[in-house]
């Protein structure tokens, strides 16, 4: 699919699922095969990660995609392939791929995915819901220390704001971590302890490892 297509797609759950998994860590890279894509990425430590556990995700995430169907439409492949090269470095997963023109900035493309994330602020709570899915099921980490759900993000300024009011919108209360000049990692939002039980309620995974990570966290709290 190319970032054409996609644009032109109607908003539905799952156009908003894809874009929560592009947004917050707007990535890009060149394959060995020459193109450009936009990234949309399942990432997982490979120590904490089964082959079932990724196979079970990835078959719950094209079934979904399935309802609405843009699963024959999207690409999707593992983070290391032959064609594609190393997507992801060390971690495991998958990656939905979005094709875009060669010639069009970063910023541009950046830019249009944007757009459309304004767009999901103004709808309802469903599509909001899918968005936020899709932010925390491909790219967060479980702090079962601390009880929270984190997600890292390099946005600033307006863009910052808008994936702060989607998900404060929810009832969620979102607390940004952010990074100090010199720091190597990147800046964080966290869901609250205090908001894991809506969270899972609310939103969940498809991932059956975070979901697992979850459902352990909210047994500690007394809550499941």
């Amino acid at each position: 699919m190319t970032l054409d297509e996609f644009i032109e797609l109607e908003i539905n759950p799952a156009k908003a699922f894809i874009l929560g998994m592009i947004f917050p860590l707007y990535t890009e890279k060149t394959a060995k095969n020459g193109k450009r894509y936009i990234l949309g990425q399942v990432r997982h430590n490979a120590k904490h990660i089964s082959e079932d556990d990724l196979l079970e995700h990835h078959k719950l995430i094209k079934r979904f995609l399935k309802e609405f169907e843009i699963a024959e439409k999207i690409q999707v492949v593992a983070n290391q392939t032959e064609e594609f090269g190393n997507l992801s470095g060390p971690l495991r997963g998958f990656t939905l791929l979005i094709e875009k023109e060669e010639k069009e900035s970063e910023s541009s493309s950046f830019e249009r995915i944007f757009n459309l994330v304004k767009e999901i602020d103004n709808e309802n709570d469903e599509l909001k819901k899918y968005f936020v899915k899709g932010v925390f099921d491909g790219r967060s980490s479980m702090d079962t220390n601390s009880h929270l759900i984190v997600v890292d993000y390099n946005l600033e300024g307006e863009a910052a704001e808008i994936f702060s009011s989607i998900v404060s919108s929810l009832g969620f209360d979102l607390v940004p971590n952010k990074r100090h000049e010199g720091e190597g990692r990147n800046a964080q939002f966290r869901i609250k302890t205090s908001g894991l039980s809506k969270f899972n309620n609310e939103i969940g995974f498809f991932s059956v490892r975070r979901q697992k990570y979850l459902n352990d966290m909210l047994r500690e709290l007394g809550e499941l």
